[in-house]
């Protein structure tokens, strides 16, 4: 992954795909998921800036990927 819009695409993606199966997983879980395809999140306050901001960018793209993301990733 190469740009910060590769990520918010994966991970508006990986919700999707979460609350599919029901299932929440940590910041810290998709920091390393993210990191293992290539994309660099410093830290737990940097994750949750991502994680925000792929949510901005769903919002009008899809609008049910940006609300199965309020439930797809915790603190």
């Amino acid at each position: 992954m190469e740009t910060a819009i590769e990520a918010y695409r994966f991970i508006g993606k990986f919700a999707l795909a979460l609350h599919s199966q029901d299932l929440t997983i940590s910041a810290m879980t998709l920091q390393r998921t993210l990191q293992d395809q290539g994309f660099q999140a410093t830290d737990a306050r940097g994750m949750r800036q991502v994680i925000a901001a792929s949510y901005h960018y769903w919002q009008d793209r899809d609008p049910i990927v940006h609300r199965v993301m309020t439930t797809a990733f915790t603190a």
